[in-house]
């Protein structure tokens, strides 16, 4: 409750911060209220470029259970800035739970390739 007010008062201060917006998003999609947080999502997007939108809306469809979307934002984020580690985790991570384990495997082969010591890449694989 104390970051939802947080994130939504910053908000009011700042109301085209694109990682305010980000992080208020983050937070509706905790609590399942997705059509605001898609809402700020798509607002987002036309103030900024930045890698966070991918990887939060990505998050915000695994959340729904819509992986095949998620691993499309994924796919963007990976494909715009391909050294950014959490992308290839998440993609795996959406991998591992559509049980397609060679290229969960690859992408999280391709996260340790970024960060040899990343505990998520070295966990995932180690499952």
């Amino acid at each position: 409750e104390d970051a939802a007010a947080s994130f939504l008062a910053a908000h009011h201060i700042e109301p085209e911060n694109p990682v305010t917006m980000l992080l208020l998003a983050s937070t509706f999609t905790g609590r399942g209220l997705f059509s605001e947080a898609q809402k700020l999502f798509d607002h987002v997007r036309t103030l900024s470029d930045i890698p966070e939108i991918d990887e939060q809306e990505g998050i915000f469809h695994v959340q729904q259970g819509n992986n095949k979307e998620a691993e499309s934002h994924f796919d963007e984020l990976i494909a715009r800035c391909p050294r950014y580690l959490w992308g290839h985790i998440y993609k795996g991570q959406v991998l591992i739970d559509s049980r397609n384990y060679t290229q969960a495997e690859a992408s999280m082969a391709r996260a340790l390739k970024i960060d040899p010591a990343c505990f998520e890449a070295l966990y995932a694989l180690a499952r």
